[in-house]
């Protein structure tokens, strides 16, 4: 076994000592090349009772850690033991001293390839990809660094809720969608959006496609091209529930910010009142997936 795969073999005994707190990404799409780059700053918190000093991380299988500002670092391509249809790129970042029990630190890991999907793991909504149609960066396909092991335990186990500062840069003409909008700045031919939430959420999902996007009293929708009479629905049926929750609990204590993003059918809805809500297209397509 190489020593790589060891260390992370013996992690798997074990719970990772480390949560993670905040992650910042500022991250180029190059549609030409099918790859995105970039860097991820990870803040991770220290939850044993022990120091700890080997971060373990896990990226998509066609991606590659290119550096992690100094810190030493080991990365190979990996199977699972326990769900051997599922690869990964597994990397052991070295901190230069461990981290004491309840203490916080920030790496830098530089990181780029090909987002891939994971459908031949029985996860059939993995179909992620970097594409003009439709492109989305998230947890699931390990399109940034994750902390985990070569373990479908902790992978399943794994909890951890952060706050996000996330920088994307598309090609002009292209939208970047995900909650926390803060502004979106043209130079050069490219748009960067920047989306940040001092609140922690459970995930975060940035969708990139040619979005239509409404914004109506604070409920923002962003749907795909074909859908916007879908979109329409969707937006008259929140502001309903809405209302309904005025009704049932009174005022709410500040104004709403609901992001809805539609992605394509069997590509796995979420929900985040913080990271926003990804609907697949069949919701605003089919009157029948919209309750009263």
């Amino acid at each position: 076994m190489c020593t790589i795969a060891a260390v992370l073999f013996a992690f798997s005994m074990q719970a990772v000592p480390f949560t993670l707190e905040h992650l910042d990404l500022d991250l180029n799409v190059n549609y030409q090349a099918e790859r995105i780059d970039g860097v991820a700053r990870m803040t991770i918190r220290n939850n044993s009772t022990a120091p700890a000093g080997d971060v373990p991380l896990l990226l998509g299988r066609l991606m590659t850690i290119q550096n992690a500002d100094g810190l030493a670092f080991e990365q190979d391509v990996l199977t699972f033991p326990d769900e051997t249809k599922r690869q990964v790129d597994a990397a052991i970042v070295h901190l230069r001293e461990p981290l004491a029990p309840g203490a916080a630190t920030t790496i830098a890991i530089h990181y780029g390839g090909h987002i891939v999907g994971y459908t031949e793991t029985g996860s059939l909504y993995i179909q992620d990809r970097v594409s003009e149609d439709f492109t989305i960066i998230r947890t699931d396909a390990y399109a940034f660094p994750v902390l985990g092991v070569l373990s479908r335990r902790d992978r399943k186990t794994r909890n951890d809720t952060f706050s996000y500062d996330a920088k994307i840069t598309v090609p002009k003409g292209f939208i970047a969608a995900a909650g926390g909008l803060v502004d979106q700045q043209d130079a050069d031919g490219t748009t960067r959006f920047h989306f940040a939430t001092s609140e922690r959420a459970p995930f975060l999902a940035i969708s990139i496609a040619k979005f239509h996007v409404t914004d109506d009293n604070g409920i923002r929708i962003y749907a795909l091209p074909s859908d916007d009479a879908g979109a329409k629905v969707v937006a008259e049926k929140t502001k309903a529930a809405m209302a309904l929750l005025t009704k049932w609990f009174g005022p709410l204590p500040h104004e709403p910010r609901v992001t809805i993003v539609e992605i394509p059918t069997m590509w796995g809805s979420q929900a985040s009142l913080v990271s926003g809500i990804i609907l697949t297209a069949e919701t605003f397509q089919d009157p029948k997936w919209l309750f009263e």
